[in-house]
């Protein structure tokens, strides 16, 4: 079977077809309403150094950014990944299951650790996103600030942070329901027409095989026919044969008793004649 008659057969077959698109259909809708459409808002803080406002050049907080202050946003960072944390971002809508990272590069070789916390926060909505993201800034700002009241730290001398990358409205992120959708209905649509391919073969295979069978059963039949057709032809000849066997014995009796009788005749002619001399005398 080639592509042209498979179409022609799925054309002749219209429930069939009509079965595999209308699953197709239902799967396309299953996958669109199934994708979850999650939304992703980023945003970057830098912890700096005391200093800000100074005239001494050498206390600008942006010229110091050292390996102190790393150490310090690896700290915060620890401290926004605890469960207080997490309950704020929640209270916003957004989920608590957040990303935060502290380090720098995007090669292994070359990673090193940075003031600098980038964070990503995920919702049902971009307004949602945008909100747990503003959150865990806030927290993370508080908690810098407790930490170093503990500390007895004077307000001076305390380290700040900044944020350079702002919250924005989360971006369509994870699953997209359109392709979703595409790829359900598109799989259905292709196994249903293998299966209808497959179906077509079977049933072709399964007709050519009776239509064989019954002009084997027609073949057997009429030889029996003939065989016994000429039975019957040969037991007429032997019957003919039989009747005329019968009639040449019946014939050559005859033959045979036909002197006998001429004889006897013969006998008696002759008597009466002699009888008939002696009444004469």
């Amino acid at each position: 079977m080639n592509v042209a008659e498979f179409f022609r057969s799925l054309v002749r077959r219209p429930i069939g077809l009509g079965i595999v698109i209308v699953l197709a259909i239902a799967a396309g809708a299953y996958g669109y309403a199934s994708t979850t459409v999650k939304y992703t808002s980023s945003a970057a803080v830098l912890v700096i150094p005391p200093g800000a406002g100074n005239p001494d050049a050498g206390l600008n907080p942006f010229s110091n950014l050292n390996n102190n202050m790393a150490q310090l946003a690896i700290v915060i960072e620890t401290a926004a990944q605890g469960d207080d944390a997490k309950q704020q971002v929640a209270a916003t809508g957004a989920s608590p299951d957040y990303t935060m990272s502290t380090v720098s590069g995007d090669s292994p070789t070359f990673a090193q650790l940075t003031p600098q916390i980038v964070i990503q926060v995920t919702g049902a909505t971009p307004g949602q996103a945008e909100a747990g993201a503003n959150a865990l800034i806030d927290f993370m700002r508080t908690r810098l600030l407790k930490i170093q009241n503990d500390a007895g730290v004077l307000p001076t001398t305390r380290v700040d942070f900044r944020v350079p990358s702002q919250p924005a409205p989360g971006s369509p992120s994870g699953g997209n329901g359109l392709r979703s959708a595409v790829g359900y209905g598109g799989g259905v649509l292709i196994v249903g027409i293998l299966v209808l391919l497959v179906i077509t073969a079977a049933v072709q295979s399964l007709r050519r095989k009776v239509d064989g069978g019954q002009a084997d059963t027609g073949e057997a039949d009429r030889g029996q026919a003939d065989s016994e057709r000429a039975a019957t032809d040969d037991g007429a000849d032997a019957g003919a044969a039989a009747t005329d066997g019968a009639a040449a014995d019946d014939a050559a009796t005859d033959d045979a008793a036909d002197p006998a009788e001429k004889q006897v005749d013969d006998a008696l002619a002759a008597e009466e004649g002699t009888a008939t001399q002696e009444s004469t005398a």
